[in-house]
């Protein structure tokens, strides 16, 4: 069994945050996503457990993995639960379909085992909001095992985690994807430990996949140069596996980010300063008059909503219920009366024949 993604692409907004990833993630083995932040790790995670529209396919076992992606877990980076659900009942939550009023001795048994397995059983009847941060994230943990996945996918599991959990947490996944023979697909930072427990290694870098493989064809201290910015040590362990060891940052390296996508409706209105998704050069002629509270910019604006020029700038709401920002140029701005339903404002000439906001908001 094989979970395949076949030219993934994912975009928020005008940002495409994964560009055309293909990866086969076989049964078995321990993958391990890496990249620098903003790779697009968790992008490609989410929309394998298809938590994220994407444009693509993924498969599982030769087969479309289907819109419910049933078999497939994932869980995510961040578990803060504002919830007083006891850690056993979280666990078993994880079986929820299964469940009736009456929960069966023998569900209870097992998720008493599953969180024996972290160290956790003394803790089966505390609440989520009295454990610390690193035992709600393998309480989770617990929980995506106690559903019996096909596929297991987790974002960054050993980034709350001590030391000796960290071994312990990757010890069971390696463990039990051979055991049980399931994927297992983590992203991970740590070198190190992806060096040492990873079975199958997928680079990323600037939203596409960079390389894919075993571990030794994939770190190489050329592409972490390349990929991370950093020079890197890489030796040998007593079990033949590499070991990478961090030295320093490249002095002037430059990583690149997700690539802005521009729709060919509004290509006319991409900025040129963009390059591949780094701002290559400020904004000019954007002042603030503290009379009127808003900003005043001379041309078009790219999208960066933290500028704080509305003037120039209007907001769209997301299918998915985000909020994505896209250019409009100053001068398709229009004075007078707002229609109705609109926000209200007007707009006049400033000394020098331009336009200005005046305090009554402009409206788009």
């Amino acid at each position: 069994m094989t979970l395949s993604l076949h030219k993934i692409t994912v975009r928020y907004g005008p940002v495409t945050a994964v560009a055309g990833a293909s990866a086969d993630l076989p049964a078995g083995q321990v993958s391990v996503l890496i990249g620098p932040n903003g790779a697009g790790k968790s992008s490609v995670l989410k929309a394998a457990a298809g938590l994220l529209p994407a444009i693509g396919q993924v498969m599982l076992a030769g087969a479309p993995a289907g819109a419910g992606r049933g078999g497939i877990v994932y869980m995510p980076q961040d578990n803060a639960a504002a919830t007083s659900l006891s850690l056993i009942e979280l666990v078993l939550l994880g079986r929820l379909d299964s469940l009736s009023w009456a929960v069966p001795r023998a569900n209870v048994a097992a998720a008493i085992d599953q969180l024996a397995g972290f160290g956790l059983a003394d803790l089966a009847e505390r609440g989520l909001d009295a454990v610390s941060g690193g035992q709600r994230q393998l309480a989770f943990l617990a929980q995506a095992l106690f559903r019996e996945p096909r596929v297991l996918l987790l974002d960054e599991p050993t980034a709350a985690l001590d030391v000796r959990h960290q071994l312990t947490v990757l010890d069971l996944l390696r463990r039990t994807a051979r055991d049980q023979g399931i994927v297992v697909a983590a992203a991970l930072h740590d070198l190190s430990l992806a060096a040492i427990y990873a079975d199958h290694v997928v680079c990323l870098a600037d939203g596409r996949i960079d390389a894919a493989g075993p571990v030794a064809e994939v770190l190489t201290a050329a592409r972490l140069r390349r990929v991370y910015g950093v020079e890197a040590e890489l030796t040998r362990g007593a079990d033949g596996r590499p070991r990478v060891t961090p030295l320093r940052a490249v002095s002037g390296a430059r990583l690149l980010g997700p690539v802005p996508h521009y729709p060919l409706k509004d290509a006319s209105l991409a900025p040129a300063c963009y390059l591949k998704g780094h701002v290559a050069g400020r904004l000019k002629n954007l002042r603030r008059r503290p009379d009127d509270g808003l900003d005043r910019p001379s041309r078009a604006l790219f999208p960066a909503p933290d500028l704080g020029a509305r003037a120039a700038l209007h907001r769209d709401d997301h299918r998915r219920g985000g909020v994505a920002w896209r250019p409009r140029p100053l001068a398709r701005l229009r004075c007078g009366r707002a229609p109705a339903g609109g926000a209200i404002g007007r707009c006049r000439a400033g000394p020098s024949g331009g336009r200005r906001a005046d305090r009554r908001r402009l409206w788009l």
